[in-house]
């Protein structure tokens, strides 16, 4: 596992660089000035061509990139254009209200999405999995702006259950996260519901009930820890999903995390934040794919890491 692990971050180290590599060119090639956003609209042509060379944006595209990295290596991002502050300072004081997000819109996800798979699944053909799988198909089609707008108007402007937005306890955690919940449900309770539909024909299943094992403990024990594998392989996947949609779902609610910061600094091209988050939302999702090819082994033994 040890040997697997080390291989994987090495892969990963690679992919990061393409994507440094990708990111960094792209940004290059917007038609933006960053001298005119440090320096300021008043300055003058003698003023811009001095910041431009502090800024070593005089030199070429290749020696500005490996500047980059050896900047990053040592953990500098660099500074913010538009806030004039270390892009670190400005992530790490974002990253908290962004995990706590990440970790309620997860619970949503796995609560709605496999409560709601295992009852299709048990239900199969009858009016309650119909029911389900319309959820589920409108869940996955619904853009996550006009979820955020519903569920904004519905609990917050006309039931007045929860604030409209902004960040602090449990009560402003709600919406967000079920935001992402109720998209990201749909997924998971049509996968959940397709994987233990499969495992309930298998032998070890019709064994279990000949031996009069109740359909509680047939479903929740014996078949749940297998037909999970594929819900536990899609979690790594849907960090990417979560990362794209927590700027929209930020924006919408005004929670001051990550995306919300992303959101902003590409309305106003402050390339050096969104290089910073670029690559930090990519680490995110390598390492959470990495733990869950980790964990699958623990979960059933008949996988093996290569």
């Amino acid at each position: 596992m040890l040997r697997y692990a080390l291989s994987r971050i090495g892969q990963t180290a690679g992919l990061l660089l393409g994507i440094a590599a990708v990111t960094f060119t792209l940004l290059y090639l917007v038609p933006a000035d960053p001298a005119a956003q440090v320096a300021g609209r008043s300055a003058t042509h003698e003023q811009l061509e001095s910041v431009r060379h502090e800024m070593g944006l005089d030199r070429s595209v290749i020696v500005q990139f490996g500047d980059y990295l050896l900047h990053l290596a040592e953990g500098d991002f660099g500074r913010s254009y538009v806030q004039r502050s270390p892009v670190s300072t400005l992530l790490l004081s974002r990253l908290p209200a962004t995990l706590i997000l990440l970790a309620g819109a997860i619970f949503a996800e796995l609560v709605i999405g496999l409560s709601a798979g295992i009852i299709a699944a048990t239900s199969r053909g009858a009016a309650v999995d119909r029911a389900v799988m319309i959820f589920a198909f409108i869940g996955v089609s619904t853009p996550r702006f006009v979820m955020g707008i519903l569920l904004l108007y519905t609990f917050a402007v006309e039931l007045n259950w929860f604030p409209v937005g902004g960040y602090g306890g449990i009560s402003h955690l709600v919406l967000p996260a079920l935001t992402i919940g109720v998209l990201g449900g749909g997924w998971y309770s049509r996968m959940m519901r397709s994987s233990m539909v499969e495992v309930l024909h298998l032998d070890y299943i019709r064994t279990a009930r000949a031996k009069g094992a109740g359909e509680w403990r047939v479903v929740m024990i014996h078949a749940l820890r297998n037909a999970f594998l594929p819900i536990l392989a899609m979690i790594g996947i849907d960090m990417g999903q979560f990362v794209s949609g927590s700027v929209v779902v930020e924006a919408v609610y005004g929670w001051p995390g990550v995306g919300q910061l992303m959101w902003q600094s590409i309305q106003e091209i402050d390339i050096p934040v969104i290089m910073a988050i670029t690559l930090i939302a990519a680490v995110a999702i390598m390492l959470s794919n990495l733990a869950v090819d980790m964990i699958a082994p623990l979960v059933d033994p008949r996988i093996k890491l290569k």
